[in-house]
C-alpha cells in the first residue's frame, strides 16, 4: 500500500513541477493574465471577476474575429470572458453622436500622468468615412440611427452618407484619442464644424492639453470651416494659415491640409491639366530648357520601357497615369511611384540620351515635389526638422519657403487659373514651417516630424473599423468605433490608401466607461396621444401576423423561464383560427412543430400592429426617444390578460416592439459615387 501511495505522490509531484515550470515561463507570463492563469491551473472553473487587461484582450479578439470566431476560441479552451460578459461592460455607455464626454473624462485622468509637458502638445484631426445611407435600429439606445446629426434639428428624416470623426493626437508623443463623431451628408454646411471644433479645443485646453493645429482635407465643408477662422491663400492676397488661438491669445492655431491629400492632389492636378507653367525666375535660376512641365512625358517614358527587361523607373506603371486610375489615385504609394526621385532621374537621363531637353523641366518639378514630400511626410529622425545640424535646418527651411513661392506663382493648366491644390500646399507648408519653429524654439523640441501633421492616424482607425466589413452602415460605425476606443484595437491593413501611423489609442478607457449609468431617454420627450387608425389588413397580412405571433411566443418559451400555465394560455400546436393559420400550417414540416396562437392572443397582436403603424411615422426620427420603451408603454394599455407568474405579457410586448422596429429599419439604397474602390466594390453586395 505504501509503495503505491509513494508512486502516486511522485507522479503528482512531477506534474506539479512541470506546471510550475510552465507558469514561470516568460512567454506564458506575457500571454496570460493572473485571472486566466487561475482558470488554467484549475483554481476556478469560472472566473468570478475578470481583470481589465483580460477584458480588453477579449474586446480586441471579438472585434477581430467576430462572434463566431470568438466563440470558437473559447470552445478550444482559451480562458476568455463570454460575449455576454463583454456586452455588460459597455451596455451603460450610450456613445451618442456628438462630443464624447467619456473621452475627455478619460483624458483628464491620463494627461496629468504624462511624463513631460511636451507630451501635451496636440493636434485636432478631422476626417469622414463613407457609410451606407439608411436608418438602422440600435438595440442599445432603442432608437434609430442613420439620420444627419450635425446642423439638423432633432426631428430630421435626412439620411446620412458619411460619419465625421474628430480625434486628438500627440505631436511629440505617440498617442491619439477619438473625441467626437457625427453623421453628415453632402448638404451638411461646414460652418457647423466651427462650433464643434471650438468646443473640442476648449475642453482639451481645460484639461491641460495644448491644441496647436487643425488637420483636415480640403472638402467644401472643411473649406467653409476654414473661412470661419479666416484661413485662405491665393495668388494676389496675403497667405493666412493661422489665427489667434481662441482660448490663449499668446498662441496661434495653425491649419493644415492633410499632406498625403496635398501630395496626391498635385499628381492628379498635373495629370488632369497636362501642363504646369513654371515662373521665368526659376527657369533662369536652374537653367531649365523651357518653362513647362508636361504630363505627357510620363506616357513617353512608359512607352520607352514597354519592351525592356531592365527599366529606368521600374515602379512607374501605365495604370498610374492613364485615364483608368480613378480608384488607384487614392493610394499614396501610387503617387510616390509617379512623383519620385527615380522618375525624375529617369527623365534627366533620357533627356540627354535621345536629345529631348524638355524632359529636364518635368524632371526638375518632379524632384522638387518629391523632396517636399520627403520632408512633409517624414516619420523618421533622418529627415525630421531639427536644429541639431544648423546647416541642414537652414537648407530645409529655405527650401520650404522657396516651395511656397513656386506654388504661388506657377500656373496649372492651359487657362492658368488658381487651383485648390495650390491653396492646400501653401497653407500646409507655411504652417509646418511656423509651427516647427515655435516648437523647436519655445518648447525645446529636439526635432519635429512633419509627417505627424497628417490624417494618417485617423485613416488608420477607419481601416480598423472596416477590418471585417468594408461597407458599414451608421450602427456598425458607431459600434466599431466604440470597440476600437475601448480596446485600443488597431490593425495594419496592407491595402490601405495611407501610410501607417505610429501613434496608439490611449489604454485603460474601460475604467471610465464602466462607471456610466443608463439615462432615462424618454423623461423630457412628450408625444401626444393619437387616435388609433385601424386600417383594414389584408388576408395575407393577417396570415403573416399569425405566423409571426407564433414564432415570437415559441422564441420566448425557449429562451426565457416560463411555466406550464403561461404558454398554453396563448395557444397550442393545433390550428385554432382556420382563416389566418393557413400560412403557418403550410410551413409545418410535420405535426406539432410550429405554434398556433389562439383568438385572444391573435387579436392582441393585431392591436399592437395598429398602434405601431399609427405612431411610427411620428416618433421614428425623434432624437433621444427610447422607441422600444415607448411602444411597450402603448401596448400595455391593450386589454389582454395573461398569468402574471413570469410576466409573459411584458415579454411578448417587448419582443414584438423590437421585432417591428428591426424590420422597419430597411436600407434605403441610392445611387451614389464613391471615393474609394472598397466602397464601390462592396456597396451592392451588402
Amino acid at each position: 500500500m505504501k509503495k503505491r501511495y509513494k508512486a502516486k505522490y511522485r507522479v503528482m509531484k512531477n506534474n506539479l513541477d512541470k506546471m510550475k515550470k510552465i507558469f514561470q515561463d516568460k512567454n506564458f507570463e506575457k500571454m496570460f493574465n493572473q485571472d486566466q492563469k487561475d482558470i488554467i491551473s484549475g483554481r476556478y472553473k469560472k472566473c468570478p471577476l475578470w481583470c481589465d487587461k483580460t477584458l480588453v484582450t477579449g474586446f480586441k479578439l471579438k472585434f477581430a474575429c467576430g462572434n463566431s470566431g470568438y466563440k470558437e476560441l473559447i470552445k478550444h479552451g482559451l480562458p476568455l470572458p463570454s460575449i455576454r460578459t463583454l456586452q455588460r461592460q459597455l451596455e451603460n455607455w450610450e456613445f451618442k453622436s456628438g462630443i464624447i464626454p467619456e473621452a475627455f473624462e478619460f483624458l483628464s485622468i491620463k494627461v496629468p500622468l504624462f511624463r513631460d509637458n511636451i507630451y501635451k502638445d496636440s493636434l485636432l484631426i478631422i476626417d469622414e468615412v463613407n457609410i451606407t445611407p439608411g436608418k438602422v435600429f440600435d438595440c442599445s439606445s432603442k432608437s434609430y440611427v442613420g439620420f444627419v446629426t450635425l446642423g439638423s434639428n432633432d426631428d430630421t428624416t435626412e439620411l446620412a452618407d458619411h460619419c465625421l470623426v474628430f480625434m486628438l493626437a500627440g505631436i511629440s508623443c505617440r498617442w491619439k484619442q477619438p473625441v467626437a463623431y457625427y453623421y453628415t451628408n453632402k448638404s451638411t454646411n461646414g460652418r457647423h464644424y466651427y462650433q464643434v471644433v471650438t468646443n473640442i479645443i476648449q475642453k482639451a485646453e481645460n484639461i491641460g492639453l495644448k491644441v496647436h493645429g487643425i488637420v483636415s482635407d480640403m472638402g467644401s465643408a472643411n473649406q467653409a470651416m476654414w473661412s470661419m477662422f479666416g484661413i485662405h491663400a491665393s495668388r494676389y492676397t496675403p497667405i493666412s494659415n493661422k489665427c489667434i488661438h481662441p482660448f490663449d491669445t499668446s498662441r496661434y492655431l495653425y491649419f493644415f491640409h492633410d499632406t498625403a491629400h496635398a501630395f496626391k492632389n498635385f499628381k492628379e492636378g498635373m495629370l488632369s491639366n497636362k501642363i504646369i507653367t513654371i515662373p521665368d525666375k526659376y527657369v533662369q535660376k536652374f537653367k531649365l530648357p523651357n518653362n513647362q512641365a508636361n504630363a505627357y512625358h510620363f506616357n513617353d517614358l512608359i512607352k520607352m520601357q514597354d519592351n525592356n527587361e531592365l527599366l529606368l523607373a521600374h515602379k512607374l506603371k501605365d495604370e498610374q497615369v492613364s485615364g483608368k486610375r480613378h480608384f488607384r489615385k487614392m493610394r499614396v504609394a501610387n503617387t510616390s511611384n509617379v512623383v519620385s526621385h527615380e522618375v525624375g532621374t529617369a527623365f534627366e537621363f533620357v533627356a540627354d540620351e535621345i536629345n529631348k531637353p524638355q524632359y529636364k523641366t518635368t524632371a526638375w518639378l518632379i524632384n522638387v515635389f518629391n523632396r517636399w514630400w520627403n520632408i512633409c511626410g517624414c516619420r523618421n529622425l533622418q529627415l525630421a526638422i531639427s536644429k541639431k545640424n544648423d546647416t541642414e535646418y537652414k537648407s530645409t527651411k529655405s527650401f520650404l519657403k522657396g516651395f511656397i513661392d513656386l506654388v504661388s506663382s506657377m500656373q496649372v493648366g492651359v487657362n492658368s487659373s488658381w487651383k485648390p491644390l495650390q491653396t492646400g500646399l501653401i497653407i500646409t507648408t507655411k504652417s509646418i514651417i511656423e509651427l516647427s519653429d515655435y516648437l523647436l524654439n519655445n518648447h525645446n523640441y529636439e526635432f519635429v516630424m512633419a509627417g505627424r501633421f497628417s490624417q494618417d492616424c485617423l485613416e488608420n482607425i477607419f481601416s480598423s473599423l472596416r477590418v471585417r466589413n468594408p461597407v458599414l452602415n451608421a450602427l456598425q460605425v458607431k459600434n466599431n468605433l466604440k470597440l476600437v476606443t475601448v480596446s485600443s484595437y488597431m490593425k495594419d491593413t496592407t491595402t490601405s490608401s495611407y501610410n501607417k501611423d505610429d501613434r496608439e489609442i490611449l489604454p485603460e478607457f474601460l475604467k471610465v466607461v464602466r462607471k456610466k449609468k443608463q439615462s432615462n431617454t424618454n423623461r423630457n420627450i412628450i408625444i401626444p396621444d393619437l387616435p388609433i387608425v385601424r386600417i383594414k389588413l389584408s388576408k395575407i397580412d393577417l396570415n403573416i401576423l399569425h405566423n409571426i405571433a407564433g414564432y415570437l411566443i415559441m422564441s420566448i418559451a425557449k429562451n426565457q423561464k416560463v411555466c406550464k400555465k403561461c404558454i398554453p394560455c396563448t395557444g397550442s400546436f393545433k390550428a385554432s383560427i382556420a382563416a389566418y393559420s393557413k400560412l403557418t400550417s403550410l410551413r409545418c414540416y410535420k405535426e406539432d412543430t410550429l405554434f398556433f396562437v389562439n383568438r385572444l392572443t391573435f387579436n392582441f397582436f393585431v392591436e399592437m400592429e395598429y398602434i405601431f403603424r399609427t405612431y411610427f411615422n411620428t416618433v421614428h426620427s425623434k432624437t433621444g426617444l427610447d422607441l422600444k420603451l415607448f411602444f411597450v408603454d402603448k401596448f400595455s394599455k391593450i386589454n389582454y390578460n395573461l398569468p402574471d407568474c413570469h410576466k409573459l405579457k411584458k415579454s411578448i410586448m417587448s419582443r414584438y416592439a423590437s421585432f417591428r422596429l428591426k424590420i422597419k429599419s430597411q436600407k434605403l439604397k441610392k445611387i451614389q459615387s464613391f471615393s474609394s474602390k472598397t466602397m464601390h466594390m462592396h456597396y451592392n453586395t451588402v
